[in-house]
């Protein structure tokens, strides 16, 4: 399934296939994007064994998904334009401030929180998110990659 029909259809309680492993979406967010003046869905997901530290990123423009895993890194604002994260090299890409509007599923997020992120790239498919909530301070860290299509089993 590609990201925009990905948007439309797949709801909480359905399970997706990325490279070969089950994951099962427990929420999808609405984020606006107080700087540029846009939005995007992330959903939240949980593998197999529970683990609930994995985000999926459909972007409707590039029709792929950013799929990444939560971690910890020792980076501390001012965040550098460059940095070296598991011997990958990236390069900051973009930065937002971004509010939750929606939510669907389980209350990982809520309505009203708010992130402010830098995201990095290394140009071969890699990511990394560096944010967090702007009201609490707890950071959530990203690392993963972006992915062209995933499959899509829904649950009745």
């Amino acid at each position: 399934m590609y990201a925009k029909e990905f948007i439309r259809k797949v709801r909480p309680g359905d399970w997706v296939e990325i490279k070969g492993k089950k994951y099962k979406i427990i929420q999808k967010v609405l984020w606006l994007m107080l700087v540029s003046d846009d939005q995007y869905f992330k959903h939240v997901l949980k593998d197999e064994q529970g683990n609930q530290d994995y985000r999926l990123v459909p972007d409707e423009q590039k029709g792929q998904f950013i799929f990444v895993k939560m971690m910890n890194n020792k980076l501390k604002p001012p965040f550098p334009k460059k940095v070296k994260i598991k011997g990958i090299d990236f390069k900051q890409t973009y930065g937002e401030w971004c509010r939750v509007s929606k939510i669907w599923g389980r209350k990982i997020y809520k309505i009203g929180d708010e992130e402010i992120w830098w995201d990095y790239e290394d140009g071969k498919g890699n990511y990394l998110s560096i944010g967090w909530n702007n009201k609490t301070g707890k950071r959530e860290d990203l690392i993963g990659k972006w992915v062209r299509t995933i499959g899509v089993e829904k649950f009745f």
